[in-house]
């Protein structure tokens, strides 16, 4: 599985980045790009927003505006911990998060408080109709909060960088798709879940390569 950091573009940390990588995998090549537009040189990275950096066996990093992606599947195993430190040193990174999805789930409750309160029949009074309504709406919401936060805490607990998704990690997908689409289009705030296990991947394999740091 890929490795995905969520920040902002720095052309300086990405040279010094590639500057260091050099020192493990020589073949490492630095592209820079405006968007669509490719630079042309290391003095165009200033006016750069992306950059990709390739290996003889792949593309390693992509980076593009406040988004990477690494792929440490084009890398030599043996390499894996050097490098996982080189990325720690330069905080290509994020610790996931619960903030982004906490506060979409807020927004998400009271989107359903508000329709909750505004059903009602012409007439201006509840009827039996309204009132089951209204139950089956709450609870398909409260189910689908279950599957979608369910879901991601399985995914992240099952992300590995050095492994492909495994039956555990897609049960969690499954489930928090599901929890999606049974409340949509609200729920949609909620997909925020799906980046989540791919920072915990990268984070999980930093944290690991310092404790066989410290072991060793």
């Amino acid at each position: 599985m890929k490795g995905q950091f969520h920040l902002k573009f720095n052309a300086d940390t990405i040279k010094r980045f590639h500057d260091d990588l050099l020192k493990i995998l020589p073949d490492a090549r630095i592209s820079w790009r405006r968007n669509n537009d490719p630079a042309t040189s290391l003095k165009d990275s200033g006016q750069a927003n992306a950059a990709i950096i390739k290996v003889e066996s792949g593309i390693f990093l992509e980076y593009f505006r406040n988004r990477g992606t690494i792929n440490m599947g084009v890398i030599p195993e043996n390499k894996h911990q050097a490098i996982l430190q080189l990325i720690k040193k330069h905080r290509l990174y994020t610790e996931p998060s619960t903030g982004q999805l906490s506060f979409a789930t807020i927004v998400f409750l009271v989107i359903l408080a508000f329709v909750l309160d505004n059903i009602d029949n012409s007439y201006g009074y509840y009827d039996d109709y309204t009132s089951t309504l209204k139950i089956i709406m709450f609870t398909l919401s409260i189910i689908a909060l279950v599957l979608i936060w369910g879901g991601r805490l399985i995914m992240i607990n099952a992300a590995r960088l050095n492994q492909k998704p495994g039956k555990k990690f897609r049960l969690g997908s499954f489930m928090s798709a599901i929890g999606i689409i049974i409340t949509l289009p609200t729920s949609v705030l909620l997909a925020t879940v799906f980046r989540h296990p791919n920072q915990a991947a990268l984070a999980t394999a930093i944290n690991e390569s310092d404790q066989a740091k410290q072991a060793g």
